[in-house]
């Protein structure tokens, strides 16, 4: 399944366009995607590297852009189940918090954490679906070499 490319498909069930607090902005989601590689040179610690991108508008502004961009290492569970951050970040002690759910029809990623007040990132105050994709949005991490 790596490498892997993922569109966004629902958030907390809902499908996009959908209205998120994003730290003191309230921001509209309106795509988004989810990349899985192997980590073939060892650098992050981890099984692989998982990037996940959100594009939509905040503050109002009409502009759609990045609103949300995370790439870290993750730790295989099983041939199913993965976790991130993963990898080195465990020794700078950054506990995992979302756990990333591949089947052939999709991933779903959701935290760990039970609570919102446990929630750091937009990625831990939700739960995603993301679909396999053949159609890239730009500037996707599939197109950068390892």
């Amino acid at each position: 399944m790596i490498p892997a490319y993922f569109r966004l498909e629902k958030v907390d069930g809902a499908s996009p366009p959908i209205e998120v607090d994003y730290g003191t902005a309230r921001c509209v989601i309106t795509d988004g995607d989810l990349v899985l590689k192997a980590d073939r040179t060892g650098a992050s610690g981890g099984d692989g590297m998982i990037c996940i991108r959100l594009f939509g508008t905040t503050f109002g502004i009409p502009t759609v852009h990045v609103i949300h961009l995370q790439r870290e290492p993750f730790d295989r569970l099983n041939e199913e189940h993965l976790t991130f951050p993963g990898g080195f970040r465990h020794k700078q002690a950054i506990p995992p918090h979302s756990v990333v759910h591949c089947r052939k029809t999709g991933v779903d990623v959701n935290p760990l954490s039970a609570t919102d007040e446990d929630a750091g990132s937009l990625i831990q105050r939700h739960r995603w679906r993301f679909l396999p994709s053949r159609e890239q949005l730009a500037d996707s991490d599939m197109t950068v070499e390892e």
